[in-house]
């Protein structure tokens, strides 16, 4: 994964950039950013929170994309809840376990690639149904229920329609 730190504490910065080295990974950091010279895209930004209001509003729009973590000192609106409101997904309160650090960055990594799949199948799905139209056809409103067709498209369009609702 490619990851971007933005801290201006540079021990625990140099810390959390070795140990995610250690994993793998690949990461940058930066200790004041300057939006304009950030134009790598990352898989996760992991932000300070100890950086102006405004300037974490403007890396979290233009890191909508990835997943960001806050890096919070104290929790506050200014440095938690509006982040979030922003786009940020989570945050984790200084000082921390590296350990923890690590496992919500691999927990968000899954969600994310779930999210995925489930959207590649909701596609596949949309995809294989388009020609069938059952604006006629209803279950009955409980199961067991016996489908006849000739189409096997047919009775997984309905039966999947049927769960949605």
């Amino acid at each position: 994964m490619n990851i971007l730190i933005i801290e201006s504490e540079i021990y625990l910065a140099q810390k959390v950039v070795s140990r995610l080295l250690d994993d793998g990974h690949s990461c940058d950091y930066v200790e004041s950013p300057n939006l304009d010279s950030l134009t790598k895209e990352y898989d996760i930004v992991l932000l300070s929170t100890s950086l102006p209001a405004l300037q974490c509003k403007n890396i979290i729009k233009r890191y909508k994309d990835s997943i960001i973590i806050l890096l919070v000192s104290y929790i506050s609106d200014e440095t938690v809840t509006n982040p979030i409101k922003d786009g940020a997904k989570d945050y984790i309160m200084k000082p921390f376990i590296m350990d923890e650090l690590v496992r919500k960055i691999y927990h968000y990594k899954e969600c994310r690639s779930l999210r995925q799949e489930l959207n590649t199948m909701r596609r596949y799905l949309d995809f294989m149904f388009k020609d069938i139209d059952l604006e006629e056809t209803a279950l009955p409103p409980s199961f067991p229920i016996l489908i006849e067709t000739n189409s096997q498209k047919c009775a997984d369009k309905l039966v999947l329609n049927s769960l949605k609702n």
